[in-house]
Parts: structure tokens; C-alpha cells; sequence
């Protein structure tokens, strides 16, 4: 089951949806078939951002700090040291209505929505922070550090969106029969 992350869509994106899953009741009887078409689609994108490393508008996500690549010991794939998060996708149908979203909680509301935390030292003394300064790279001993981490969004519907759900209407629409083809 999803989480309950609600992202309200701008009013243009909103329009879009709405066009295209409009389309889809105004044309056949059997709306879950092409709603679980649609959702199929949108997580096909939606796992694609994780290639491109980038929102659904486009928008590149903000990159690794020094301080995460310095600990990985190089930069990596953004959002994938597990591969948790991006195979989290998931829809959801209900009636009319189809919720597509990602469920690894809390990391696909920290990551979507960006955090800044603290975190203190429990087991020890001090925290054992990377840093890296003119000498080169080393690390640091804290009581605590805040930790940013910016919001790199996954779940949305931009124009790819758009595309891919448009053309998931038009395949179920021939399926069905009712293709303007």
C-alpha cells in the first residue's frame, strides 16, 4: 500500500492529468484497465528519474555533498547506494482513481520533500564527521552535527509524464477497440 505523500500539482500539471485521464473515461467503460495501464506507464518514468537524476519537471537534482562522496569513497548514483527507494514505485487504484507514488518510508519523504536534522552522538563520545579542508580530507569529532539534505523529487507528473500516460490511453484504447485510429 502507498504512503500518504500528497503532492499537490500546480495548476497546469493538474490540467494536464486531468486531460488525459479524462480522455480515458470519456472514451471506454473499462477505466481500471486503462488507469493500470497508465499507472504502468508512470512508473516507467518515474524510474527513469533515477537514471537521469533528475525531477520531473527535468529539473536536475542537486548534487552529492562532498561530505557523502568523501564517505562513499566516490560519487556514485544519486539515491542508489541500496536501490531501496527507486524500486519502490507503486500504483494504486481505486475506482476512478490512480495514486502512483514510491512507499520506503521515510526515505521517499525525506528525498521528495528535502530535511534538516540533527544527530547526536549516542553510543560515544563524538561523532566521527568526514571533512575535507585545503590539506585533504580527514574527519572531525562532534557532539552533533545538522545535517541538509536537499529535496530531490521523484513523484510528480511533468511532460514526460504526460507523454507516457498519453500513450497508455491510446494503447488501452486500442485494446479496447476504441482507438480514433
Amino acid at each position: 500500500m502507498l504512503g500518504e505523500i500528497k503532492i499537490a500539482l500546480d495548476d497546469e500539471s493538474a490540467k494536464r492529468a486531468a486531460s488525459v485521464l479524462g480522455q480515458l473515461a470519456d472514451r471506454t467503460e473499462n477505466i481500471e484497465g486503462g488507469l493500470r495501464n497508465v499507472g504502468e506507464a508512470l512508473l516507467r518514468t518515474q524510474d527513469e528519474r533515477f537514471d537521469t537524476e533528475s525531477d520531473p519537471q527535468g529539473r536536475t537534482w542537486a548534487p552529492l555533498s562532498l561530505s557523502t562522496v568523501v564517505q562513499r569513497g566516490g560519487s556514485g548514483h544519486i539515491l542508489q547506494v541500496t536501490r531501496r527507494l527507486r524500486s519502490s514505485g507503486a500504483y494504486q487504484i481505486s475506482g476512478n482513481s490512480l495514486r502512483v507514488g514510491i512507499n520506503a518510508p521515510p526515505y521517499d519523504v525525506v528525498h521528495q520533500f528535502g530535511s534538516t536534522h540533527e544527530i547526536r552522538a549516542k553510543n560515544a563520545q563524538a561523532l566521527r564527521v568526514p571533512v575535507v579542508g585545503a590539506g585533504g580530507a580527514g574527519f572531525a569529532f562532534l557532539k552533533a552535527v545538522i545535517v541538509t539534505i536537499p529535496a530531490r523529487p521523484i513523484v510528480g507528473f511533468g511532460p514526460k509524464d504526460e507523454e507516457a500516460a498519453r500513450d497508455a490511453v491510446e494503447e488501452w484504447l486500442e485494446v479496447e477497440g476504441m482507438s480514433d485510429e
